[in-house]
């Protein structure tokens, strides 16, 4: 019986597809800065690990990479990322694999997913009206032009003027 318990457990931690992505170093320094901020400001820091995603968005057969700052979680803090300019940061690859970052993302997205059932894939945005009428939030949806990430889908008209 302890034989099949560890033989699931191994399982369970080693399989490829219940594995969260490998930052890159441009990425885990952003994650390590808030860290640092937290640590020496407020108290214990914590990732969630679903805050960071992969996906091929740009088409060049190398993963580029979504990370939200709202994953993040400070001791004491309600939202690490609230006054941010820049909650979820993009970083698209390039052939020689050097990450750049993408800087058009909404401002007051407060979650996201990647539609990778679209060609190209997709990065859906959770957002909330800014007006503060009409639906709480709606989505938009952002792919790859060829030169940047752009919005080309939203459900933004539930939000009323």
């Amino acid at each position: 019986m302890h034989k099949i318990i560890i033989a699931i457990l191994s399982l369970i931690i080693v399989h490829p597809a219940w594995a969260q992505p490998t930052p890159p170093a441009e990425i885990q320094s952003i994650i390590d800065a808030a860290r640092k901020h937290c640590e020496e400001t407020f108290g214990k820091f914590a990732f969630n690990p679903g805050a960071l995603k992969s996906a091929d968005l740009n088409g060049d057969g190398y993963p580029d990479y979504v990370l939200s700052s709202a994953g993040y979680s400070c001791e004491g803090v309600a939202d690490l990322s609230a006054g941010t300019d820049k909650p979820h940061h993009v970083f698209l690859s390039s052939g020689d694999k050097i990450l750049k970052e993408d800087s058009a993302t909404p401002v007051n997205a407060f979650s996201f997913s990647i539609d990778e059932k679209t060609n190209p894939p997709q990065i859906i945005y959770q957002q909330h009206c800014l007006d503060g009428k009409g639906a709480d939030a709606f989505e938009s949806r952002w792919n790859w032009t060829g030169t940047a990430m752009a919005e080309v889908n939203s459900t933004a008209v539930m939000c009323k003027k």
